[in-house]
């Protein structure tokens, strides 16, 4: 890539989510352009039949039986999500199919954990969707929603906020309509938004359905669409365009911030501008020379760029008589009339057709993805120039092959994508290729590649993807993979890992996983985590001095310590550096100071990983270390102690509860512990079964030796008072098999043991600043459920007092039974299954976490006192939010036994 001269305003493109026709992901589109694929349908009479269509005298020669659908409409994982199956049903397809592509959006950037801490603003629009909230109004049941929850689930101008909702993004959230121009007004106001420092990240795009059955359409004379089926921008025998679906979006951040953060960039967006056409035309709907060159020229002027450096232009291109004509004049004066310079034209609508509020975002995905890869589509459905454009007084020319794109002079590479919309609003960005990736980041792979999901179908059909996407990538990093699956997705229930160092390694753990489904669901439950320091050894000794120098937060910290015992002439670091065996160290003291501070550093950088540690106990030094980990002891003292066998110590009260493990006594948080028990010699021996079996029962628990032993559980194993089984605990230490092995690499294997235990690690403190970059992966695999997509608005359908058989069946398939003759809980445990649609439900779990919410709450306190003449307030239910709880609330109501709340806090 040729040098660039930034201004500060750029912004970068670092994730990509699309779905067209013939597509679901940006990655089959970008090959389907490059193979020159036009998805297009042409039905067939049989077709045409069952959509409804019938030839007649009026329409035999004029219906062009043609479309572009997008595939799948009516899937949608609504438990993913928190929506009922119910709810789902009557959504807006539109939300539906948003909500997935926006979450595949940040997993694409690296982005998907609704706790992350970036702020995350939404800029989105959507075509008109007035049929489908038309439909399910006069033609189904929707009592069991409040008017505001239906309006929120069927309106178009709800689709940011519900989104900002559903996803925690916490940036500004605006709705966005410009027509045809919609998406690309979305963007430019996004970028505006990230220069305004309003948010970290922007997700902006627009999404565009069809949500009537259709058979193609009637060619008129004069109409945008086209006589013959197909778009043909700039070629002379262009006709009009195609109607199409189409759903894009990107994530968007400042591109100092991108680069520092090593994000995957696609491109950069240099600069963008917008305005309108004004009167300056023949018609509301016409097109007009000098706004759509304003904008142009503008977006140059703010790209701080001239337009000869410019080498491609992704046009409006709808193929229409008037509109390709004056947008390629428009673009000859942007472009000052240059004929010495040569600049490259397409239309990504000769593909797809016209996206409608799509368009924009559609043809920026496209432009993004030539620059990545150096490639400019070929323009198909292109064989000679249309012959009212006039190409011969600027730069601009048509090819349909693929173009391999290069730089020819000092610039980097960049393109201009257009979006004009019914209206006149104009919309023009200037692109350029993404600068070169950080070449100082660390070569070494990192062997540990996280899946998670949150059924186990979604994780055993994702890894199956992953193995297909792995094989197509021959060049593809496996540090990069390996970082950007621990720390750019959310981490589910379902969970599976795998640890290697080589591509051909990682598909046959892959294939072992998939054939075998051996993954790991975490109970809710969370596992108690008991830290064991033993006394140490010579493998233990290596393994931390190992980890000193591999790791340098570890070793920042250590060395911490190192400094003050240098001034007191205690030289550890020699140490460290020059020793290698224990029983062949000259200086045993030192060896145990080193042992305890890497042991105790080691607790603690855990503690900062996100591990929450339960209980501590050891013997030998290790019993030190775990007193200093509880907060019984200071390390600074203890370590007196040893180089100057001092007696003085301060002891204070346990932060975390700690076990003696030689006296079989639990020194709870707050308690003190005798000064005499810590200043004679520690016990090597674990007699507390007592002690250790009450842990384990109260809770399953996660045994995590520090060292290279399994000291306590050979100890568990062998007691007889203990008595539980082996579901009861795991058994995690920091020993390896490969003694050769590196000790970073020792230590994530045990943080890949403790995260499929249920364990949520904050994998980037396990890294440091020069950490791999972030690369595009597959993205989650939704549970395919189907939902109603396609509607029929025919005159007879919208009878208000007979309904038709068009009727969208929104019956959530749960065994609801009848509520006669049963006692009271039997009735109100059916009226929560039939509203939130679930097949069964936990009388305990609380309300509120499996899709309740307080108008919701509202609908089931209605049915409840229809059903049991009982009337409990909304406040009772906040207050008594499991089903068991309003259970016994309302018995007590019946038997006068209970006060009404009077007040709540929320």
């Amino acid at each position: 890539m040729a040098a660039n001269n930034n201004t500060g305003l750029e912004i970068a493109i670092i994730g990509i989510s699309c779905r067209v026709p013939g597509a679901n992901d940006w990655r089959t589109f970008w090959n389907n352009l490059l193979n020159g694929e036009e998805s297009i349908t042409k039905l067939s009479e049989q077709e045409l039949f069952k959509r409804g269509f019938i030839f007649n005298e009026s329409n035999n020669n004029t219906h062009v039986p043609v479309v572009a659908e997008l595939e799948d409409k009516g899937n949608f994982d609504a438990a993913f999500f928190g929506f009922t199956p119910y709810e789902a049903s009557i959504m807006s397809p539109v939300h539906r199919m948003f909500l997935q592509s926006a979450w595949e959006a940040l997993e694409d950037a690296g982005y998907a954990s609704p706790d992350g801490e970036e702020e995350i603003s939404i800029y989105v629009g959507s075509g008109d969707d007035t049929p489908w909230k038309a439909h399910i109004m006069l033609n189904n049941d929707v009592t069991k929603l409040d008017s505001h929850t239906l309006d929120f689930i069927t309106n178009k101008d709800h689709l940011p906020t519900l989104t900002s909702y559903k996803l925690n993004l916490k940036g500004p959230s605006f709705s966005i309509n410009t027509a045809c121009s919609t998406s690309l007004s979305a963007i430019h106001l996004a970028c505006r938004g990230l220069l305004f420092g309003e948010a970290k990240l922007a997700l902006t795009g627009g999404v565009s359905l069809v949500l009537e059955h259709k058979a193609g359409y009637e060619f008129k004379e004069g109409s945008i669409y086209s006589k013959d089926g197909h778009c043909k921008a700039f070629d002379k025998g262009a006709t009009g365009t195609i109607g199409s679906e189409g759903l894009g979006i990107v994530i968007l951040k400042r591109l100092e911030d991108a680069v520092k953060d090593n994000d995957h960039i696609y491109a950069v967006i240099k600069g963008s501008a917008a305005n309108n056409d004004g009167n300056r035309k023949v018609g509301y709907t016409a097109p007009s020379v000098e706004g759509e060159m304003e904008c142009i020229r503008m977006a140059h002027k703010i790209a701080g760029i001239d337009a000869d450096s410019v080498s491609y232009v992704e046009a409006h291109g709808t193929g229409t008589t008037l509109g390709d004509p004056i947008e390629v004049e428009a673009l000859n004066k942007a472009f000052e009339n240059d004929t010495n310079h040569k600049c490259l034209l397409g239309s990504v609508k000769n593909n797809i057709g016209h996206t409608d509020t799509a368009a924009g975002v559609i043809g920026l995905i496209k432009t993004a993805l030539s620059l990545k890869y150096r490639q400019i589509p070929g323009t198909i459905n292109f064989s000679a120039p249309n012959p009212k454009i006039n190409f011969s007084e600027g730069p601009f020319y048509v090819k349909k092959d693929v173009h391999e794109w290069k730089s020819t002079d000092k610039n980097p590479l960049r393109a201009g994508v257009s979006s004009f919309g019914i209206g006149g609003t104009n919309v023009h960005l200037v692109l350029e290729e993404a600068p070169e990736k950080n070449k100082n980041v660390e070569k070494e792979v990192s062997e540990l590649f996280l899946f998670s999901a949150r059924s186990k179908d979604s994780l055993q059909n994702y890894l199956l993807k992953f193995k297909a996407f792995l094989k197509n990538q021959k060049d593809i990093s496996l540090n990069e993979v390996a970082y950007t699956l621990q720390t750019g997705r959310k981490h589910f229930d379902y969970r599976a890992a795998i640890s290697c160092k080589k591509r051909e390694e990682f598909i046959m753990h892959l294939d072992i996983l998939i054939d075998k489904e051996n993954v790991n669901k975490i109970t809710e439950e969370k596992k108690t985590v008991l830290l064991f320091f033993p006394d140490m050894s010579d493998n233990d000794i290596e393994f931390y001095r190992n980890l000193y120098q591999e790791k340098e937060d570890y070793r920042n910290q250590i060395d911490k310590y190192i400094a003050a015992l240098e001034l007191s002439g205690f030289n550890l670091k020699k140490w460290i550096n020059e020793t290698t065996v224990f029983n062949k160290s000259e200086d045993k003291v030192l060896a145990k100071v080193f042992v305890l501070l890497s042991a105790y550093t080691l607790a603690n950088l855990l503690k900062t990983y996100g591990i929450c540690i339960d209980f501590t106990s050891g013997t030998g030094i290790g019993e030190y270390t775990a007193a200093c980990v509880s907060g019984i002891l200071q390390i600074e003292e203890v370590i007196s102690m040893m180089l100057y066998d001092e007696k003085e110590i301060n002891i204070k009260a346990a932060q975390i509860p700690f076990i003696q493990a030689a006296k079989d006594v639990i020194i709870k948080e707050g308690i003190l512990t005798p000064i005499k028990f810590w200043v004679n010699g520690r016990s090597l021996a674990i007699n507390a079964p007592k002690s250790f079996s009450e842990i384990v029962q109260q809770n399953p628990s996660v045994i995590l030796e520090m060292g290279d032993s399994n000291n306590l559980v050979a100890f568990l194993k062998t007691t007889s008072v203990l008595n539980f089984t082996k579901e009861k605990y795991v058994s995690i230490s920091l020993s390896s098999k490969d003694k050769t092995g590196k000790a970073s690499f020792i230590l994530k294997n045990t943080l890949k043991k403790l995260w499929l235990e249920g364990e949520n690690i904050n994998w980037k403190k396990n890294y440091d600043a020069n950490h791999p970059a972030i690369t595009s992966l597959p993205v989650y695999e939704f549970e395919k459920n189907q939902y109603p997509h396609v509607i029929n608005l025919a005159t007879e359908s919208l009878n208000f007092i007979k309904k038709t058989n068009e009727k969208i069946n929104t019956e959530v398939k749960a065994p609801v039974a009848s509520k006669k003759n049963k006692n009271t809980s039997a009735v109100i445990e059916s009226v929560f299954i039939e509203f939130l649609g679930l097949e069964k439900i936990d009388l305990d779990k609380d309300l509120f976490e499996i899709g309740c919410d307080s108008l919701k709450g509202m609908l089931v306190l209605n049915k409840i006192k229809n059903e049991l003449q009982i009337e409990l307030s909304l406040m009772d239910f906040m207050e008594h939010s499991s089903v068991r709880e309003v259970i016994e609330t309302i018995e007590a109501i019946k038997n006068k036994q209970y006060q009404k709340i009077k007040t709540i806090i929320i």
